[in-house]
């Protein structure tokens, strides 16, 4: 009908093996656009704008990890196989405004996404990257068992 648009968007590429091969017919209907993912400045005025509320060096803190990463995957030898989404980015300031720590949130939303094989592995490489903006671990562990007991 006349004056309706769609819109749709496809995460695509070596990242995504999951997903299937957009047939070229399809992708013919479209009217292709190719974003990069958000600056780091352009990701916490978004997270501002959504959260007011998260402390202002905690946001700085959550983008300049994700941007880190960001960096380290396009490096000429990434260290990493994978991003941070702006969706993940979205999740973490969700648990924040929760309440959670950054660390926690990471060890929740982030860690999760590398793989954990040695001391050489991406989540350490994460981990360490992580660790220069949150300091040491929580005081508390996310999933203490001890506050159950008697």
């Amino acid at each position: 009908a006349d004056g309706v648009s769609f819109i749709a968007t496809a995460n695509i590429g070596m990242e995504y093996t999951a997903t299937r091969v957009i047939d070229r017919a399809i992708l013919d209907r479209f009217a292709l656009i190719e974003m990069e993912p958000l600056s780091e400045e352009n990701e916490f005025t978004l997270l501002k704008g959504k959260f007011p509320s998260i402390d202002d060096k905690v946001l700085n803190n959550l983008c300049s990890i994700v941007s880190s990463i960001r960096k380290e995957i396009n490096s000429d030898t990434p260290r990493l196989s994978t991003m941070v989404s702006t969706r993940s980015t979205i999740e973490i300031a969700e648990l924040l405004d929760d309440g959670f720590t950054l660390s926690d949130a990471s060890e929740l939303l982030i860690y999760p996404l590398y793989p954990n094989d040695g001391n050489d592995s991406e989540r350490v490489f994460v981990k360490q990257l992580i660790q220069k903006y949150v300091g040491s671990k929580s005081k508390k562990q996310l999933f203490d068992l001890t506050d159950l007991e008697d």
